[in-house]
């Protein structure tokens, strides 16, 4: 796969993020951020402050390095993973415990990431985890989600699950 997937420096993220500009400071700070301790160490001390506007680009910078501690076979496949930890995330703070999809991990490590997505997707009924983030109004962090955001990656027949299964549940698929 082309590196356009994996975009780990800070530049390359902040094309997607949409927060306006950055001052000399930010640049500091975000520099600092070169581990999943320092991420995690400036996401706590900056809520509630001025700097808190840039935890969720910490928070994209910090889930590239968690993915490290993962073998992907190719970056699209730490694209991959990646949506996995985010789906992880925000599991655990809406059920207000951690939360760690051991299944879907398994599958990745044995089939790939990209073929554990697919496979989920194209399940058919609703998985508990959709379900989950359907409740907690987070469809855009779903497995379909990623599907429809990729879709250039994926057989129609995936592509055609994830629309269906985000479409009977209101989820906007004009994005």
């Amino acid at each position: 796969m082309a590196n356009e997937f994996y975009q780990s420096s800070i530049e390359a993220l902040l094309k997607s993020y949409q927060s306006g500009d950055f001052n000399e400071q930010d640049w500091v700070v975000l520099r600092r951020c070169n581990s999943q301790e320092n991420c995690e160490t400036y996401i706590d001390r900056f809520k509630g402050t001025e700097h808190a506007r840039l935890i969720p680009l910490i928070y994209k910078i910090n889930l590239r390095h968690r993915s490290k501690i993962f073998s992907p076979m190719d970056p699209f496949d730490t694209e991959c993973l990646i949506c996995l930890l985010e789906y992880e995330d925000t599991r655990s703070e809406l059920e207000n415990k951690k939360y760690t999809a051991v299944r879907v991990r398994q599958s990745g490590n044995k089939r790939g990431w990209k073929q554990a997505i697919e496979n989920i997707v194209v399940k058919r009924g609703v998985t508990d985890g959709f379900t989950v983030l359907s409740k907690g109004k987070r469809l855009d962090v779903s497995f379909e989600a990623f599907v429809l955001n990729n879709k250039e990656q994926f057989p129609s027949n995936v592509l055609e699950a994830a629309k269906a299964r985000l479409a009977a549940n209101g989820y906007p698929l004009t994005r």
